[in-house]
């Protein structure tokens, strides 16, 4: 299967784009809100792309009953095949996401804590991209 990860690639660099104009601007009460709701719809959507890639090269490497609906199993079938180092990581990626999707909480996306989170899960999906291509380029 022949995979092209532009468009995993282009989110990942939009996402570093919200990040860098979030820190900028943060303290500026004109664009603060409308830049977090972006980082946060830019976060959403690159976990979102990762776990369709993450799927798609995991079922190239045979593990053909993985389903990006079921996250958590995903994620531990992922660092079995050595896409992922620290599952428990996803899993917090994964619980962050679900929280600002389905009960968005302005409180809990202003935390600091959360900020962190998606700057770590930025630099984790460049690595799982890295690691994607490269499985993908040895099958």
């Amino acid at each position: 299967m022949n995979l092209d990860f532009t468009t995993l690639e282009k989110a990942i660099q939009r996402l570093a784009e919200a990040i860098e104009k979030y820190q900028k601007y943060q303290n500026d009460p004109e664009f603060s809100d409308s830049l977090r709701d972006s980082l946060v719809k830019r976060f959403e959507f690159t976990y979102e792309h990762s776990a369709k890639f993450l799927t798609k090269c995991l079922k190239e490497q045979g593990f053909y009953e993985i389903s990006e609906k079921l996250k958590k199993t995903l994620f531990r079938e992922a660092g079995k095949a050595g896409y992922i180092k620290d599952v428990e990581k996803w899993f917090e990626f994964q619980k962050s996401r679900n929280k600002t999707s389905h009960e968005y909480e302005e409180k809990f996306v202003d935390e600091d804590e959360y900020i962190k989170l998606i700057k770590d899960f930025h630099k984790e999906v460049q690595i799982l991209l890295s690691k994607m291509k490269e499985k993908h380029n040895e099958a």
